[in-house]
């Protein structure tokens, strides 16, 4: 009989799965052979939200899902002008403001502005527009047509400051708890139960200051594994780590994305002896993780057991600079094919076309794509005439 690590409760068939690494932060591997439910809901709504927390912005940030695939949070913040935003978990900003104004004009009539994220959403607006105006779709439609000063405008949604404050006391239990599910997973639950674990597992439980200061730290420094593990599980890799040595001193290693890293003596002496295990993923590629030590990615007992804090400030800046750089990278390229794909489906050219033929237009289409990526790379907003021609294709596109 398999009992939970932190309560008598027998652990069957039924019992709501752990994963060992949170789904939130990209894990996939789960066990019934550690946790009853009841913990494993206590757990959940307590010290895993408080790490998951920490990290939901960074997570939108970089478009990183669940290991069941969910995408990251919705981010509703300000960015440095006090502008509302929307940030969507696909990584795009929508401003706050209303879908569209009316705005008096001193001679008679009125200019109005239409605020979409897209023209598909423009086209969702026009009957709403239509409905304030007391006129028919078609009729407003004619008038925007007729009008000939319309324009599109587009800006990048400007400076947003996010504050990550990693670590803390719940971090740090759910970190234990998650390196307590690994043991378990190859091992059973009956030797976390005994007194060499009592303290980590009080600790786990109910939080506690001399655990936490005594017992668990932050670790900046960088894996000796490190290369081979971003290159099998990429560059923002999640590991969790244990191993104990011939006197069953037990010590647990988790670094989170590759961006911040801890570690824990989860006990003294008495624990198992000779314990090696691992589970390392990879969060831009939730599907490619192992639980399994690498060839080559030994991480000595040694070297777990003996953490350097005093460059903390300079490692993990160096970390987060390296992450950073790779964000900046991907929304490069993302930019750069969401111009290209706008500026090729407004000229009604798709992927699975043949090449343009046609000299002319694929010295405009160059043209076009250059000027609103280059006004977009330096912040400058883009603007450039609405054509009877995109008022056409859009009305068109709107009709049963």
């Amino acid at each position: 009989m398999n009992l939970c690590i932190f309560c008598d409760t027998e652990l069957t068939p039924e019992t709501k799965p752990e994963h060992i690494l949170l789904n939130a932060l990209g894990g996939r591997k789960t066990t019934r052979r550690a946790i009853c439910s009841s913990h494993n809901n206590k757990f959940g709504a307590t010290i895993d939200k408080a790490i998951t927390d920490q990290v939901a912005a960074f997570r939108n940030l970089l478009k990183l899902d669940s290991g069941t695939g969910k995408p990251p949070p919705l981010m509703r913040i300000e960015n440095t002008r006090g502008e509302r935003l929307i940030l969507h978990p696909d990584g795009k900003p929508d401003l706050v403001q209303k879908p569209f104004v009316f705005t008096p004009r001193p001679e008679g009539g009125f200019d109005i502005e239409i605020n979409a994220r897209d023209e598909a959403e423009l086209t969702r607006i026009i009957p709403n527009v239509a409905a304030a105006l007391g006129a028919s779709e078609s009729s407003v439609w004619d008038q925007l047509a007729q009008n000939g000063t319309g324009s599109w405008r587009s800006r990048r949604a400007g400076t947003v400051h996010h504050e990550l404050a990693l670590g803390g006391e719940d971090s740090l239990r759910s970190i234990c708890k998650a390196a307590f599910c690994l043991i378990a997973a190859d091992v059973g639950t009956d030797s976390l139960r005994t007194p060499a674990f009592a303290s980590a597992r009080d600790f786990v439980v109910s939080g506690g200051d001399e655990f936490n200061r005594e017992r668990g730290s932050l670790d900046p420094r960088t894996l000796p594994v490190s290369d081979l593990l971003e290159e099998r599980f990429g560059p923002l890799f999640n590991l969790i780590y244990v191993r104990s040595d011939p006197a069953g001193r037990v010590v647990a290693h988790f670094t989170l994305y590759n961006l911040i890293a801890w570690r824990a003596v989860l006990a003294e002496a008495g624990g198992p002896t000779d314990l090696h295990l691992a589970l390392a993923s990879n969060p831009l590629e939730p599907g490619q993780w192992s639980d399994r030590i690498l060839p080559g990615a030994e991480v000595p007992f040694a070297w777990l057991d003996a953490p350097d804090r005093s460059n903390v400030f300079e490692a993990t800046t160096a970390r987060f600079t390296k992450a950073l750089s790779l964000w900046q990278e991907r929304g490069r390229s993302e930019l750069t094919a969401h111009i290209v794909n706008r500026i090729f489906e407004r000229h009604g050219i798709t992927d699975d076309q043949s090449p343009i033929d046609d000299p002319e237009l694929t010295q405009r289409i160059v043209a076009e794509i250059a000027d609103e990526l280059a006004h977009h790379l330096v912040g400058l907003p883009h603007q450039r005439p609405m054509s009877p021609d995109d008022l056409n294709r859009l009305r068109g596109e709107r009709k049963p």
